[in-house]
């Protein structure tokens, strides 16, 4: 069959030009929107790391920098370390006869009557330790950010149809 004759053939049905028209409109289309919805989950993908790093270091941050951790419960100080004097520490099963109750540990030092003792902080965590902890803290976000992103389309799916 001659080109002339083809072209004359597939230009004249009213099928084959539609067909040819949604290949021309809607195949462009169609990949325009695949394109925005791939923009929209690495998006998501990319900024909930982000935040999860940000809240993460901020949590770590803010709790390493209390001066006083009992504050927001009146300031109550609680005895951590230390038994007044003269106090035995029984370690014996409760079978056992009552000769065999032991005596402090050498390097325990007894508290003097009417001291308040404080608790004992911790060493302060380094902003270097919680950066550390949040960038792996951050490596869910990915999972997260493309869990968050299909959510948002299903809602979005739900709302507008």
């Amino acid at each position: 069959m001659p080109a002339e004759d083809y072209k004359a053939l597939v230009l004249g049905n009213p099928k084959t030009e539609s067909w040819i028209n949604w290949q021309l409109s809607g195949r462009e289309a169609f990949k325009e929107q695949m394109r925005s919805l791939a923009r929209q989950a690495v998006i998501f993908m990319l900024v909930t790391p982000l935040v999860f790093v940000a809240s993460r270091f901020s949590f770590l941050h803010h709790q390493s920098s209390v001066s006083d951790p009992y504050a927001e419960f009146g300031g109550a100080t609680i005895n951590v370390r230390g038994l007044p004097p003269g106090v035995t520490l029984d370690s014996r099963p409760h079978d056992a006869p009552a000769s065999d109750a032991i005596q402090a540990p050498p390097r325990f030092v007894p508290v003097p009557p009417g001291a308040v003792l404080v608790p004992i902080q911790s060493a302060s965590v380094s902003s270097l330790d919680s950066l550390v902890s949040a960038l792996w803290f951050g490596l869910f976000g990915f999972r997260a950010g493309l869990a968050l992103w299909l959510f948002y389309r299903a809602v979005f799916f739900v709302v507008k149809g």
